[in-house]
């Protein structure tokens, strides 16, 4: 098992909320990262190689939805890291593709308990050398492809 503290990046356009979620991971001993859209994704996620990419969807200049649409041209499996954070409303997520293999969708407001374990089990999976990557986790129960 991989004894490296988990790298987490927080794309959100909310400058309270990207602290607070710093502010938990590190207390939960991770590294957390931070941005304000998703301007430069994917040269900051080449430089970071997060475990897990916490992001919202509704941000000025680069959307989470263009984000999505990013790393699904540049490296699909890094969609798998992906947990939404978001208040869009579910009709509008379900009228707009977004890929079914995308780790979960956590609505905003969000139980701060759910979302740290969500990105445990997250990024447990996406550890190097972590022998439950191809196990997939309880917490999958609510994955964005069951809504």
């Amino acid at each position: 098992m991989n004894n490296e503290p988990a790298r987490v990046l927080v794309i959100d356009d909310d400058a309270s909320i990207r602290t607070f979620l710093s502010l938990l991971c590190r207390r939960e001993g991770w590294i957390a990262s931070t941005a304000c859209d998703g301007d430069g994704v994917i040269a900051g996620i080449s430089a970071l190689r997060p475990d897990v990419i916490v992001l919202d969807l509704m941000m000025p200049n680069v959307s989470g939805f263009d984000v999505l649409e990013l790393l699904r041209a540049h490296d699909p499996s890094l969609l798998r890291k992906v947990i939404l954070l978001t208040a869009v409303a579910t009709t509008i997520v379900n009228t707009v593709t977004i890929a079914p293999e995308l780790w979960k969708l956590i609505r905003k407001p969000f139980d701060m308990h759910e979302l740290i374990a969500t990105i445990r089990d997250c990024a447990e999976a996406h550890r190097p050398g972590c022998t439950t990557f191809a196990a997939v986790p309880p917490s999958r129960a609510g994955h964005v492809a069951s809504m």
